[in-house]
């Protein structure tokens, strides 16, 4: 399919990702190393990988490179929980003896990390944010939870004993 490409497109044009064919496109991917292969995306979104996977690559190991790589794969904005950090001590922020806790010794925790996403997310999202975030943690790092708003529990259509009264509902 390339060999039958080239012939519509001009020599520069295989080399601007803007305007390369899928197929170009594909193979820039492929020479980047993506990460990201078993993600399937539209051509647009393989654009901006392709424009972003070397940014992407220099924030590996942060939280700033996760957060941005979820936000390239689902289009959600999310934030990193780290776990064993919670209410711990701040520097300049805590006062001694009122609001001063230690951290912990669990380095399962200390090490665990959530996701937390301010909408409720789809499968194929959640699929997508476990593969950024496999790819983007750092080595000793794992996910946790990929904590969504729960939904509010529907008002049943039913008669409840105890709770709904007679004649009104």
């Amino acid at each position: 399919t390339i060999g039958a490409m080239t012939a519509q497109v001009t020599g520069t044009d295989i080399l601007d990702v803007d305007r390369a064919p899928e197929a170009f496109v594909d193979a820039m991917l492929a020479d980047l190393g993506n990460p990201f292969g078993s993600v399937v995306v539209t051509l647009v979104q393989k654009r901006k990988l392709v424009r972003l996977l070397v940014p992407l690559y220099r924030q590996k190991g942060t939280d700033v490179g996760m957060v941005n790589a979820i936000r390239l794969l689902t289009g959600a904005e999310v934030t990193i929980r780290a776990v064993g950090f919670e209410g711990i001590w701040k520097l300049g922020i805590s006062l001694l003896g009122t609001d001063t806790v230690l951290g912990t010794e669990d380095l399962e925790q200390l090490y665990s990390f959530d996701v937390v996403s301010p909408e409720t997310l789809t499968e194929t999202q959640r699929a997508r944010i476990r593969t950024a975030v496999a790819f983007m943690r750092r080595a000793p790092c794992h996910l946790r939870n990929i904590v969504e708003p729960t939904a509010p529990s529907p008002t049943p259509d039913h008669w409840e004993l105890g709770l709904s009264l007679l004649g009104t509902e």
